[in-house]
């Protein structure tokens, strides 16, 4: 199907490369979030859009906004933001969308520790507040071990392990491939909770 009756249906999306409107405000960014739902839907409805849906598409953006802390940048040119606030604004453009599934392609990358912890918190709260489903494709461990409930690990494309993350972390195989320890080889105690994302990256 074509991503507009995707959308339709419910399915949002962000992109591993940035993909934001540089001339357009944060807010006019966020605001397509809503309006692609529409996308395909009515010739006429492309064109003009009643009051009724031009403020529901303002309070839509504006609430996915509030969510991902970044209404101060709402007059904001989007060419003019950090890394971290156009990962933010991406998402934010998916949250205001009328989702209920949400794939997240690489939404840490880029970002510091501080702001990947700050990114977990706005993924815990959006599940908790909106009930949506989040697909996480993700190279920084910590962060998927911090967030996710279940967890498929790919080593070269191919299924390595699934479960909860105490087992991804207790796993042989997923030590082996993610930290480069041989299957018969004791693998250090503090190591072995949780594969950093240098060295995923490096085997990625």
């Amino acid at each position: 199907m074509a991503a507009p009756a995707r959308g339709r249906l419910g399915l949002g999306r962000t992109f591993q490369r940035m993909a934001l409107c540089d001339r357009l405000t944060v807010k006019e960014n966020v605001a397509l979030g809503r309006e692609s739902g529409l996308g395909g839907a009515s010739v006429l409805g492309q064109l003009a859009a009643t009051r009724s849906q031009r403020a529901d598409t303002r309070a839509a953006a504006w609430s996915a906004m509030e969510l991902c802390g970044i209404t101060d940048l709402a007059g904001t040119q989007a060419g003019a933001l950090s890394t971290g606030q156009r990962r933010l604004v991406e998402l934010a453009r998916c949250l205001a969308g009328q989702f209920d599934v949400l794939i997240l392609d690489e939404p840490s990358s880029g970002l510091d520790h501080a702001e990947t912890e700050a990114l977990a918190r706005i993924l815990r709260r959006t599940v908790e507040e909106r009930g949506c489903g989040i697909l996480l494709v993700e190279h920084d461990m910590s962060l998927v071990m911090d967030v996710c409930e279940y967890i498929y690990v790919l080593d070269f494309g191919k299924l390595l392990f699934e479960g909860d993350p105490p087992g991804v972390a207790a796993s042989p195989e997923v030590q082996a491939a993610y930290l480069g320890y041989a299957l018969t080889e004791a693998v250090p105690e503090a190591t072995a909770a949780a594969p950093d994302a240098a060295t995923e990256a490096k085997k990625a």
